[in-house]
């Protein structure tokens, strides 16, 4: 345990091993369920009066946190006035200018601290259940930590330990049997969305972030092929195709790679100038489904890691994605070229890849997420913080948004998409199929 000396004259923080001095104070133990630093880094401790104002000028700190440091204790000086404790657990890129958390994605714990005499002892519990509910010291609410609902806030007692990681939406939860071109990705819990949207419109914007669990799936290590599709048409499990290329290589859908159900030239490129329901179609005769935009997001920022692209945090998207790599002005004028040419100053080959490009990989490895070509999801698109997006309970458990009507989100960028578009957080809309949109399947447990 990390114990710190007593918030002296209610206000400093000073680390220290050796007991507190024995004079009137509270002795606070601050612990929590959450993954750390997944959903947390930073504890911002504020000793607050009756009308819920700070007690004193030096009465807040912000401290640095890790699962090591826990169960975290600290000893507060006694007052003679009712005295409040307030924590909060956020993390530092959920910082604003001003040091103190930017958004309501945290935990935030307030209580009122009992009468001392002496060391009397008592503790915070900082749980996932309370993510995202503000407590309200104006109005004496707060979220109770037994209950996972806001309530009028009462005394702190010395209750049970909570040990860091074990809420229980964050707990892995494995797959059964999975087919050789599937990957399991274990169930678990990750902070939807991102402030980090800059670029992006309001109506795609990555905010408000939810606290989001998702169930174990299996999905697709690669993107749905035309050989994959041809052989369901072949063997009549499929009804439905994709479209044909325009005949004027010049026109927007000139580059569609599917050319017949009796043609492979094209087998082992990723199948595009698809519509939602086709792709629907055939991910349901393979036994298996669209994934829904949170399964993408969890599996595209390696599940608990959150990370900015499927392969981390490397900006360098041109690198490590088939993005940006129309046909400069071989033909239609206003495909997206950025990244065809390279540092040797030849041009890489436009439009999508046989395999794709192998750095666009995941921890799991799965590939292609970035880039090639981008992906329908299951989900009808609705903007976040309306719809299924703004049910008041948190978590989301297994969200599925739009209820079975488009236009559908499409996720991901591809071969004649932005590089701004690899970033995992980045959601846009379509209702048609489009020479740069493919899918891939998955399949619950």
């Amino acid at each position: 345990m990390k114990r710190l000396a007593p918030l002296a004259l209610l206000g400093l923080l000073v680390a220290c091993r050796d007991p507190a001095p024995a004079r009137d104070q509270w002795l606070v133990t601050v612990t929590t369920d959450a993954p750390l630093p997944q959903f947390g880094d930073r504890l911002l401790v504020e000793i607050l009066d009756e009308e819920g104002e700070l007690a004193c000028p030096s009465c807040r700190r912000v401290l640095g946190i890790r699962t090591e440091d826990l169960p975290l204790s600290f000893g507060i000086a006694a007052r003679e006035k009712e005295t409040w404790l307030r924590v909060r657990l956020y993390r530092a890129d959920h910082t604003g200018n001003d040091g103190f958390p930017s958004s309501e994605a945290l935990v935030d714990a307030l209580g009122i601290l009992p009468d001392v005499g002496g060391v009397r002892e008592v503790s915070l519990a900082l749980t996932l259940d309370c993510f995202g509910r503000v407590a309200n010291p104006v109005a004496g609410t707060a979220c109770d930590p037994t209950t996972g609902e806001v309530d009028a806030i009462g005394e702190l007692t010395d209750s049970p330990v909570l040990v860091a990681g074990s809420w229980w939406g964050s707990q892995r939860r494995a797959c059964g049997p999975v087919d050789d071109d599937m990957i399991c990705v274990e169930g678990g819990a990750f902070l939807r969305g991102s402030p980090r949207h800059l670029g992006l419109t309001k109506e795609l914007s990555a905010e408000p972030e939810r606290l989001t669990v998702v169930s174990p799936f299996a999905i697709d290590r690669d993107e749905v092929t035309v050989g994959e599709v041809r052989a369901l048409l072949v063997a009549g499990l499929l009804n439905q195709t994709p479209l044909l290329p325009n005949p004027d290589p010049k026109a927007p859908d000139g580059t569609c790679t599917f050319l017949g159900a009796s043609d492979p030239t094209n087998d082992a490129l990723p199948v595009n100038c698809v519509s939602h329901q086709t792709a629907e179609a055939v991910c349901a005769a393979l036994g298996r489904r669209l994934p829904t935009e949170a399964e993408w997001e969890f599996a595209a920022g390696q599940q608990e890691l959150e990370t900015l692209f499927p392969w981390g945090f490397d900006a360098d998207v041109c690198s490590h994605a088939i993005v940006g790599r129309g046909r400069l002005l071989e033909a239609y004028e206003t495909e997206v070229i950025p990244c065809r040419l390279l540092p040797d100053g030849s041009l890489a080959p436009w439009g999508p890849q046989p395999g794709g490009q192998p750095l666009d990989t995941t921890n799991l490895g799965i590939l292609n997420l970035a880039g090639n070509v981008a992906e329908w999801v299951a989900d009808g698109f609705v903007p976040y913080g309306q719809g299924c997006h703004d049910e008041p309970d948190s978590p989301l458990i297994d969200p599925l948004c739009g209820g079975g009507v488009g236009p559908w989100v499409v996720r991901g960028s591809g071969w004649n998409g932005l590089q701004v578009d690899a970033r995992v957080i980045v959601r846009r809309r379509s209702a048609l199929p489009a020479t740069n949109n493919g899918f891939r399947c998955a399949r619950s447990f």
